[in-house]
């Protein structure tokens, strides 16, 4: 065991002290912190969307357009005039309102992307409009007549609530697969690169094999949960400096909801992060051990690349249809397990049972792999050795 944890010591300090793993780090903290800011002064400072309203009066408006968009009204308009203000950025949308023989239809320009929800408040604006007019040329009864616009009333009774967010799932996956991916890779590389330089044959004599391999596996693992550290870390600063609209912290194109992120999806996160990381590190560094150089190493990782790739998809999948049959296939599946039954747990669409039998499931199949793996380690790693040296001093010939 103190030979373990002097192996274990010795690459935590290397990786800690590896310019990559540091400016990672500061990059993480500098990004969230940025992109937090930036988008924080976005929102106080940004301008309502700007709207031409044709054909419509101000009075016809509901009070909800006027607070969120910046509306001009015309009486008319050309086509060809509104398609060259659109063109040219000097307007948002237009929304042009024509009639013919008592029946409205709207014409909605947009430059890029249409406003769901600006055209159905509008279109029921000019549906009560059209109403109006209806009313007054055939003199039906005011109330009967708006009775008719009112929307069916539905009444929501989930027979299951669910408590978490699935945006919250999104970067928790994606932070799950490029953390699992990144480290495992590391290991493979530090294992092609201690072999193809000889080191392992000089250090072999002094420890078992299974010692270098998993001390890598838990060195990596140490840097990993550090990162993982940092980074809830900014999340906290990036909290207590204010920089969060209604209980949201914006990132880009992702946004992280303060409220569903509990301590216990957390820990869940943490806890796959580690299983994961695990089952995948081993089947690297056993593909880093099977390799004479390092330029040899890229082509074998790339199949396990694409499978860490696939589970991440699988996982994505999963927040849509939790209850597939070939979700709830994969969730048993040792390659898909850890974020397929994270996603499933966050959306709480598993039962207790099934999570056991899961974890059950992948726990034997990690037992078995990680029994050839320790075989195909040993024999890739001492095919060759030489002489015999001190450990000491082949740690320092490693330096």
């Amino acid at each position: 065991m103190r030979t373990f944890l002097t192996i274990y010591t010795f690459h935590v300090k290397e990786m800690l002290k590896q310019k990559g793993f540091l400016i990672s780090c500061s990059i993480m903290i500098l990004f969230i912190l940025a992109a937090s800011y930036f988008n924080y002064q976005a929102s106080l400072t940004s301008e309502k969307p700007k709207v031409w309203v044709v054909g419509l009066e101000d009075k016809q408006i509901n009070d909800g357009l006027r607070e969120t968009y910046q509306l001009e009204y015309y009486e008319d308009m050309t086509r060809d005039y509104i398609q060259k203000e659109v063109n040219e950025n000097n307007v948002d949308h237009v929304l042009l309102v024509t009639s013919q023989e008592g029946t409205f239809a709207i014409d909605y320009y947009f430059r890029h992307q249409q406003n769901r929800a600006l055209v159905d408040s509008f279109m029921r604006d000019v549906k009560t409009v059209q109403v109006s007019q209806f009313i007054q040329q055939y003199e039906v009864d005011h109330e009967a007549a708006m009775s008719l616009k009112d929307p069916i009333p539905i009444h929501h009774y989930p027979i299951q609530h669910q408590d978490t967010n699935v945006e919250l799932i999104y970067p928790f996956l994606f932070l799950m697969y490029v953390f699992i991916m990144g480290y495992a890779q590391s290991v493979a590389m530090s294992v092609a690169s201690e072999k193809s330089s000889k080191v392992m044959e000089l250090l072999l004599p002094k420890a078992k094999p299974l010692y270098f391999l998993y001390a890598k596996i838990a060195s990596a693992l140490t840097a990993g949960m550090i990162q993982v550290g940092v980074l809830v870390g900014s999340l906290l600063v990036v909290k207590s400096l204010g920089f969060e609209q209604k209980g949201t912290m914006n990132f880009i194109i992702m946004s992280v909801s303060l409220s569903e992120l509990a301590l216990g999806n957390v820990l869940w996160f943490v806890f796959f992060f580690v299983i994961g990381f695990g089952f995948y590190a081993l089947l690297y560094a056993t593909v880093g051990s099977l390799v004479k150089k390092i330029e040899e190493l890229q082509p074998l990782l790339t199949p396990l690349v694409f499978l860490g790739m696939i589970s991440f998809g699988v996982g994505i999948a999963a927040t849509f249809f939790p209850d597939h049959p070939l979700i709830i296939a994969a969730t048993y599946l040792p390659f898909f397990t850890p974020m397929v039954l994270f996603t499933r747990i966050l959306l709480d669409e598993i039962a207790t049972a099934e999570i056991v039998a899961s974890l059950i499931v992948f726990s034997g199949s990690t037992w078995i792999i990680s029994y050839w793996c320790q075989r195909w380690y040993q024999h890739g790693v001492t095919v060759g050795k030489r002489k015999k040296v001190r450990m000491k001093k082949g740690l320092k010939s490693e330096l």
